[in-house]
């Protein structure tokens, strides 16, 4: 079944250009027993691109985003390869359309479970086997989950796209024109690309949010309240990103017609809040780099590549071991 979606970013700072909203495009919701296949994942080294530019998109804004994406593969080391395809229509600030696969809930769970790499993996598995690990997903108790075939391929589920003609795991739209193409000659009136083709790839690789939709994505296995309770409403200004229920690394976005896996940015322009990639409503003039982000990736099936763990990390695997994760987007 083929329904329409496409996720829609806007700009937004002092004096917002744009305004945020979701626009209908295209979204596949494919049982498990078409989407899944037994066959083994293809090895190859890490994490890589194909990219696919529209005649749209210039040299200099192809060397960019190629440069964006180059820089998943130092991060991450599943053996993946996503592919996307660019496009620049002068429209929002940058928007994705891509797929979505229904997958069964306790398949995806023991996969995740199997896929388990690093401390915040270990943290985030601690708090959901509190209420996460039988048949019925936590957030709206149904049998099934959400999520794209990259984010299913990184925790070794093959999903079977050869039947979708033109297929990519991502179309992203860029408005080139009112972006910094590069951080060394910047226009403060103007959006970072890097920030912006980072946005937009991020939830291609599976953290977008279902909130208000039919059943929940990964990333909404961590979205509780200030109470630590589970998050799955768009009443309110109450949702935040947590591995272990408890500790609060993001608030998520709640207005409606933005993202509600987007970070709460578009009520507070100008008001020191810092800017952040995954950000609802982008700063002009702004840099971010992948922060929390990597986190949200991780614990959603992204194998970090290891380094010495952070000491926040550390703090975070002791005490989840005491107590026993189609559119466009605003930037």
């Amino acid at each position: 079944m083929h329904m329409p979606t496409k996720k829609i970013s806007s700009p937004s700072g002092h004096r917002p250009i744009v305004t945020r909203r979701k626009l209908a495009r295209m979204l596949a919701l494919v049982p498990m027993a078409a989407a899944i296949c037994a066959a083994p994942l293809p090895a190859h080294a890490g994490l890589i691109f194909t990219t696919v530019f529209d005649g749209s998109v210039n040299a200099a804004a192809q060397t960019a985003i190629n440069s964006a994406l180059t820089e998943y593969g130092t991060l991450f080391n599943n053996n993946v390869t996503v592919s996307l395809k660019f496009l620049n229509s002068g429209k929002g600030l940058g928007s994705t359309s891509t797929y979505s696969f229904g997958v069964d809930y306790h398949t995806y769970y023991n996969a995740l479970v199997a896929d388990s790499t690093s401390a915040a993996d270990a943290t985030a598995l601690a708090r959901l086997a509190v209420d996460g690990a039988g048949a019925n997903n936590p957030v709206n108790g149904t049998g099934t989950i959400f999520q794209g075939r990259a984010g299913l391929a990184a925790i070794g589920i093959n999903t079977d796209v050869s039947g979708i003609p033109n297929y990519f795991d991502g179309e992203v739209d860029l408005n080139l024109g009112i972006m910094n193409l590069d951080r060394i000659s910047i226009d403060p009136s103007k959006y970072d690309l890097k920030a912006v083709v980072q946005h937009e790839v991020d939830e291609v690789l599976g953290i977008i949010s279902n909130v208000g939709e039919s059943g929940p994505r990964p990333i909404d296995l961590f979205r509780y309240d200030s109470s630590g309770l589970r998050n799955w409403t768009t009443v309110g200004d109450n949702a935040y990103f947590s591995i272990d229920g408890t500790t609060q690394l993001a608030r998520f976005n709640q207005k409606a017609g933005d993202d509600y896996g987007d970070f709460w940015s578009c009520s507070d322009p100008g008001t020191g809040h810092p800017a952040q990639v995954q950000d609802a409503c982008s700063t002009p003039g702004a840099t971010p780099n992948l922060n929390t982000e990597l986190t949200m990736l991780d614990v959603v099936g992204w194998n970090r590549i290891q380094t010495v763990p952070e000491p926040g990390s550390l703090a975070l695997v002791l005490t989840g071991l005491m107590g026993f994760a189609a559119r466009r987007r605003k930037v």
